[in-house]
């Protein structure tokens, strides 16, 4: 059984505008926790090359010259590419990146810097569904069927494919019957 499930820039949108503002953990630093926060997207695309981007104002908790302070982005736009784990092909990885930041009060040189610091956490952020885990279940089939029968469905494998405006899993698996026993009586 080969199922592709496809989700639109809106789907996107409408889901990001929901689990958001969201924290990431970003690791700690002098014993002091790191983080960045998203709030809701102003703008979210989907691109064959880059994948999905959002446009969010943010904050983050940051070390600057020893000094633990939190930092305000205007908006920063951040990349999240999609990659299948090997050599399973069965969780769906989302890789994080900071492509452009607006930040409140800083210069552009330490902001540049304060970037690839901030992408260099980012980078080992794990941000991994499991969708063989989530996609598996059973349902009843018609009650007018005899002997009961139920549908197992099981998600195995999957690929993720990029175009521009859509992103779509396309998920390998199985769907097998399960007959209730007859009972003579």
């Amino acid at each position: 059984m080969r199922v592709q499930l496809v989700v639109t820039e809106d789907d996107l949108r409408t889901f990001f505008v929901g689990v958001t503002p969201a924290r990431l953990d970003l690791g700690r630093d002098d014993g002091v926790d790191r983080w960045i926060e998203i709030d809701p997207p102003e703008s979210v695309t989907v691109t064959e090359s880059r994948g999905l981007t959002l446009r969010a104002p943010a904050r983050l908790r940051w070390n600057v010259a020893g000094i633990n302070v939190p930092i305000a982005f205007r908006v920063v736009e951040v990349t999240l590419d999609l990659a299948i784990t090997e050599p399973d092909h069965t969780s769906l990885r989302f890789i994080p990146q900071i492509l452009d930041a607006d930040f409140v009060g800083l210069p552009a040189m330490i902001e540049r810097g304060l970037i690839k610091l901030v992408n260099s956490s980012l980078s080992k952020a794990s941000l991994v569904w499991n969708f063989v885990d989530t996609l598996q279940f059973s349902t009843a089939l018609s009650s007018k069927l005899h002997p009961p029968t139920r549908a197992n469905i099981r998600a195995l494998s999957g690929v993720v494919k990029k175009a521009d405006k859509v992103i779509a899993l396309e998920i390998e698996g199985t769907i097998l019957p399960e007959r209730a026993t007859d009972n003579p009586g």
